[in-house]
């Protein structure tokens, strides 16, 4: 395993097709002065508002900010908010060729005070994948070197696109890397790699997931999905991996950082783990980068990315610390 910031220095050299529901994150931030004499609710005194690339948008730019040459596709919808989007994409450099529009955007709307998140407001907006988007997706796929499914569950990530897109990716020989977010896993059958949470697979698995029975859940999940390898992400717990044809458990310990706010933490964790995987990494170090990626972006409010100088500096001081996951058979 590669903890060296070598293991990062591929990363510009890659092209990968990001599919998913993107996301407009709005936040108001201010501090509470006072209670409301209308209602037992704090008053805010707003000081500033800020847009953000939320869902799909959180990966992209994640992938953006680590110099990785990014494809997306996607929906956004012909309202302020998509407006929104497009800039912040045309600010971050992310090309957007493939954002189909639909008739609105799903937002987050947050009011942040004293750096705690008083209530969030959501605007969903549902568009399943037409047959023209899943055909264009599925051409993209060989002229990358690797594919991010991001589900959110809005809507383009359908069983047909997931399956016309990973069937195209394996006749291609080209690694899929997908953030669950449905119930039932078979529909992303024989992706590279699944990382839903912990969440995520206890639902999926319709049991408690602890310590103990960690190897058992993530066999479960191969099994049953039919994928390639597993890493499940536990909150302060860290992760675990499990790979098809290792009978062992790969644990990568959580690293202690001041927890700020775990928001697009798991947009983090797909990003960069298919980023140093697609780069020539092995896909234990990549699991092990992706986790202290993950360090970064939770010390941060809000959904945030996590800069190259960001991700080197603290691998090199893990590795001074001697940093070291572990296997457990």
């Amino acid at each position: 395993m590669n903890l060296s910031t070598s293991a990062l220095s591929n990363l510009h050299n890659i092209r990968v097709l990001v599919i998913g529901d993107v996301m407009l994150d709005q936040y108001v931030f201010g501090s509470a002065i006072k209670l409301s004499n209308e209602a037992p609710v704090p008053i805010i005194s707003k000081s500033k508002v800020e847009n953000r690339l939320g869902g799909v948008g959180n990966v992209v730019n994640n992938l953006a900010a680590l110099g990785v040459h990014v494809e997306l596709c996607g929906y956004v919808g012909k309202d302020s908010d998509g407006d929104f989007i497009k800039q912040l994409f045309k600010c971050s450099n992310i090309g957007t060729t493939c954002l189909w529009s639909a008739p609105s955007t799903t937002t987050k709307f947050r009011v942040i005070a004293n750096n705690q998140q008083i209530v969030r407001i959501d605007n969903d907006s549902i568009c399943d994948a037409s047959e023209d988007l899943i055909k264009t997706t599925v051409n993209m796929i060989k002229s990358v070197d690797g594919v991010i499914i991001s589900d959110y569950n809005k809507g383009i990530v359908t069983r047909d696109m997931a399956t016309q897109v990973i069937e195209e990716a394996i006749k291609l020989k080209i690694p899929v890397f997908v953030d669950p977010k449905k119930k039932n896993f078979h529909v992303y059958s024989k992706c590279t790699v699944i990382t839903p949470n912990k969440s995520e697979a206890e639902i999926a698995l319709g049991m408690e997931l602890d310590e103990d029975n960690y190897k058992m859940a993530c066999e479960r999940i191969l099994y049953e999905s039919d994928c390639g390898a597993v890493l499940i992400t536990l909150g302060e717990h860290g992760m675990v991996l499990y790979e098809k044809g290792y009978d062992e458990l790969f644990c990568i310990p959580a690293i202690a950082k001041d927890v700020r706010d775990v928001t697009g933490a798991g947009d983090t964790v797909i990003a960069v783990l298919a980023a140093c995987k697609i780069a020539g990494n092995d896909l234990r170090t990549s699991a092990a980068i992706a986790n202290i990626a993950a360090s970064i972006a939770v010390s941060k409010l809000g959904t945030s990315i996590v800069t190259m100088e960001e991700l080197m500096s603290t691998m090199e001081m893990m590795r001074r610390r001697n940093y070291r996951p572990y296997i457990l058979s």
